[in-house]
């Protein structure tokens, strides 16, 4: 897999998906999605996605019955759209990280985990768009099983796009989370300013980057 892809300007921006909001809390429609054998499932494991192996690497979009005997009550699930190709077919993301590495491994043989950075140079720039959105997703749930105003558990509401707290007397709303940041070349005529971290890989730089704080310009 040593083939790179020549990456787009906003190479997450490009999700060829109809999010279709107004599904979100259509239960009735997101259950027949969900058991729809052409659904597309998109299954990351602790923030990684399978890549499955090729002259041509891609993501690994999944249907529902490879998934069976993979999910139970620790899996959460988002739905992510619906594609505006294939005649609308439904994804979703999935959260595999209860399961032990080899058995996801063993599940899709031909494929091999990877982190968003390294996949992106390798698969499609959709199909890397649809990797970050879900991986987003799912970071945000494996994080926030919690009510930040009271503490009690709270739950995914809206096919994954919100998450509710399940204590009556606060019923707090929390929405996933956006951060955001800057990304600046620092040039001086042809010559440009580049960084890197010690735990980076040999050769890997970067050019500045950093978070905004609040009020900052």
């Amino acid at each position: 897999m040593q083939k790179l892809s020549m990456l787009p300007g906003n190479v997450f921006s490009g999700v060829r998906l109809d999010r279709a909001d107004h599904r979100r809390t259509d239960a009735d429609w997101i259950e027949a999605q969900l058991h729809d054998p052409v659904s597309r499932f998109i299954p990351v494991w602790n923030q990684q996605s399978i890549v499955l192996n090729g002259d041509e690497p891609r993501a690994a979009l999944i249907n529902r019955e490879a998934l069976d005997g993979l999910l139970d009550s620790d899996a959460s699930m988002a739905f992510l759209g619906i594609a505006l190709e294939e005649d609308g077919v439904a994804h979703f993301a999935v959260d595999l990280s209860h399961l032990p590495v080899e058995t996801l491994i063993a599940r899709y043989s031909g494929g091999a985990l990877m982190d968003l950075r390294d996949s992106v140079q390798l698969v499609p720039a959709h199909e890397a768009a649809i990797l970050a959105y879900a991986r987003g997703l799912m970071y945000w749930h494996q994080k926030n099983g919690y009510c930040a105003a009271c503490g009690h558990k709270s739950e995914a509401r809206r096919a994954g796009h919100e998450r509710a707290c399940t204590n009556q007397a606060c019923g707090a709303t929390h929405f996933p989370r956006t951060d955001s940041a800057v990304i600046v070349l620092v040039h001086d005529g042809d010559d440009c300013l580049l960084c890197r971290q010690s735990h980076w890989p040999t050769g890997m730089h970067s050019t500045l980057a950093g978070f905004l704080e609040p009020g900052e310009s």
